[in-house]
């Protein structure tokens, strides 16, 4: 909604929206499942007594994958292209690291109010996600914070090993950008577990909801550490 208002958001905005879905998705993570298909549309923000909290939706795809069965491009579509990571556009295996990349897209785009790639051919897009750069955030907005360009052009990094370590560490660079009320908030989730407290269920927790109708979610499955 606030990308079609005013075609992009602030860094602070940014952060505090996507604090708490890369946390998530680290959660997932920590449980071996990898989303495979994150993207806004898979972004339900939930109206609670203490205000919007994002939930990751569409855990489907992941859970078909993780069961053993392999699905190809043409028979699953696994994945939308905008938002895909170049090995996941060439129908290669695919772990955290694919994910991450797909949180990279979804920082851009909110950063600029466009995607880093579209083309109304859908093959062709994906040829230029596993194939082509993308002009730097910075090119569409010459204000942006240079700390978010940073940590989108490290998540969307063209190899793998080259991203960050993985969501949580993602999370270490965007954290600075957010107030000071949520960086007290989040900054104990990113302790390593062994030298901190039980974390408050926010910090470590995804629900997956797999959708039924274009209206109605249902069989939703809380994942908590």
């Amino acid at each position: 909604e606030q990308l079609r208002l005013d075609g992009s958001m602030t860094a602070v905005e940014i952060a505090e929206l996507m604090l708490p879905i890369m946390s998530g998705v680290a959660a997932a993570h920590d449980r071996g499942i990898v989303h495979r298909d994150l993207k806004p549309e898979n972004i339900f923000l939930a109206d609670t007594d203490s205000g919007i909290e994002p939930k990751v939706l569409d855990f489907g795809i992941s859970h078909v994958l993780t069961s053993g069965i392999r699905l190809t491009m043409d028979a699953g579509q696994i994945g939308t292209p905008h938002y895909m990571s170049p090995e996941q556009a060439r129908a290669e295996e695919v772990d955290g690291w694919s994910d991450q990349y797909s949180l990279g897209v979804m920082l851009y785009e909110m950063a600029t109010g466009v995607l880093p790639r579209d083309h109304g051919n859908p093959l062709h897009l994906l040829r230029m996600v596993a194939e082509d750069g993308f002009p730097l955030p910075s090119t569409h907005d010459p204000t942006i914070d240079p700390r978010l360009e940073r940590v989108i052009l490290r998540a969307m990094e063209p190899l793998p090993h080259r991203r960050y370590a993985d969501v949580r560490d993602m999370m270490t660079g965007l954290l600075p950008l957010a107030s000071e009320a949520e960086r007290a908030i989040w900054g104990l989730s990113l302790i390593p577990i062994s030298t901190r407290r039980r974390p408050s269920a926010r910090c470590l927790s995804v629900s997956a909801v797999h959708q039924t109708s274009s209206s109605q979610y249902a069989h939703v499955t809380h994942l908590s550490l």
